[in-house]
């Protein structure tokens, strides 16, 4: 999940394709399944550590995308 947030973290108020978030991590295929499944535990475990906000910057409302929007 580190991972995640570090390349959303890279490149804050822009959204960032799937197939380049997996890209970064696993040499096989995946799904876009996979990238929301991470997506999910991590905003979790944001949200217990007390991060709402955080958790809230976290967008995949675009279609095929994430992206850590702070503005």
């Amino acid at each position: 999940m580190v991972w995640f947030f570090e390349q959303l973290a890279r490149s804050p108020n822009q959204y960032v394709p799937h197939v380049d978030l997996l890209d970064s991590v696993w040499d096989d295929p995946r799904e876009g399944s996979t990238i929301r499944g991470v997506a999910k535990r991590l905003r979790h475990r944001l949200a217990a550590a007390g991060m709402a906000d955080v958790v809230d910057a976290i967008d995949g409302s675009v279609s095929g995308f994430y992206g850590l929007i702070l503005v």
